[in-house]
């Protein structure tokens, strides 16, 4: 059966029984659908997946969806470097941080200007234990993004780790 997330602030029986019945007429493999109204989402996109797989993980619902979404976005577009930090996110909290460290590493690959990427990338290192290497993550990500404050956090730690 077809799970439906509606925000809130949309709610309104009618339109979302009218959108349900819609939406049971239309093959989704995932089995979630997200109404945005009046939105369309279009379910060929790595953001749907993508955003999809996010908004499951902020409800705290199916982190095993959530994961098999993650990668269904990064197969249709291997350059979209979103998927690959929440997943990567997404293992660091789970403590899988070996693939959390492969997953987070292709997309510094992916963008080197990702400050969000190698802050991450630095967090999973550390809690792998590698914490001389991760001080150099946090520098980068501190050196594209001066402003974000959880990096200098992290450095700190990081610091005090070593």
């Amino acid at each position: 059966m077809n799970k439906l997330i509606v925000p809130k602030h949309v709610w309104d029986g009618k339109a979302v029984e009218k959108q349900k019945k819609e939406l049971e007429k239309v093959p989704n493999p995932t089995g979630y659908h997200i109404v945005l109204f009046p939105l369309k989402l279009d379910q060929k996109t790595p953001h749907f997946y993508n955003n999809l797989a996010a908004a499951l993980q902020k409800r705290g619902l199916k982190t095993k969806d959530s994961l098999r979404l993650f990668k269904k976005a990064m197969l249709l577009s291997p350059r979209y470097i979103n998927s690959y930090i929440n997943l990567g996110s997404v293992l660091a909290n789970l403590n899988n941080h070996k693939e959390s460290v492969r997953v987070l590493k292709r997309a510094v690959q992916i963008s080197v200007a990702s400050a969000e990427a190698f802050n991450l990338l630095g967090v999973s290192i550390r809690d792998f234990g590698r914490k001389n290497e991760a001080l150099n993550y946090f520098k980068k990500s501190i050196m594209l993004y001066p402003l974000q404050s959880a990096v200098y956090n992290n450095y700190g730690v990081g610091l005090a780790l070593v």
